[in-house]
């Protein structure tokens, strides 16, 4: 046997593997995007990446223009005048709507894991490239592209690992069935023509 001979590596742990990834990707997403969305409440200037960007600003938008952040963020911009802030519903209606998308990610990352199809990483891979495209978009028109490099990269990585997580999900499915193993020893079915048959033991006999 040749022991420099590559190990194969069984396809299906390989797909398996990605499709992992990709569920620990979303589930990670979803934890750190809430986390920094209660941080926008606090004097804090903690940002962590690997955070969905449109349930982030749509928190934060609101959040601004219906009076909640700090009073620390208004005085920093140094405004003439006092600000009007929009009602307060506005900032519920947000917060609902950022729930709804978060709530969906959450929904991808279990039915991923019960369902055979890649139903739900086409999903989850759909919201968020439209979640890339928009941080992209915002980064180019404010002028910010530096400053959001490293968000974008990591989009781009989670990105890729959903898209890895939607191919492995089609390539499994078309694996064949693995071979049931018998529980245990079956006894060895008995020809009925041959039981009745004598055994060479009983023909010596006679």
């Amino acid at each position: 046997m040749n022991k420099n001979a590559a190990v194969q590596i069984d396809p299906r742990e390989k797909y398996l593997r990605k499709i992992q990834s990709a569920r620990i990707d979303i589930i990670i997403m979803i934890m750190l995007t809430i986390i920094n969305s209660f941080l926008l409440f606090t004097e804090s200037q903690t940002y962590f990446f690997f955070s969905a960007f449109i349930p982030y600003r749509i928190i934060l938008e609101s959040a601004f223009y219906t009076g909640k952040m700090p009073a620390v963020y208004y005085e920093s911009l140094e405004l003439e005048g006092e600000l009007e802030f929009l009602g307060i519903e506005i900032f519920y209606i947000a917060v609902a709507i950022a729930a709804v998308i978060l709530g969906v990610y959450l929904l991808c990352f279990f039915l991923s894991k019960t369902s055979k199809k890649a139903l739900w990483f086409i999903i989850a891979t759909v919201i968020f490239a439209a979640d890339t495209v928009y941080l992209l978009s915002y980064a180019v028109d404010y002028g910010v592209i530096g400053e959001c490099v490293f968000d974008i990269l990591i989009h781009a990585y989670v990105l890729y690992g959903l898209i890895s997580g939607v191919i492995s999900s089609y390539k499994l499915k078309d694996l064949p069935e693995l071979p049931e193993v018998p529980s245990g020893d079956a006894p060895l079915p008995v020809s009925e023509d041959n039981s009745a048959e004598p055994t060479q033991n009983d023909s010596d006999v006679q």
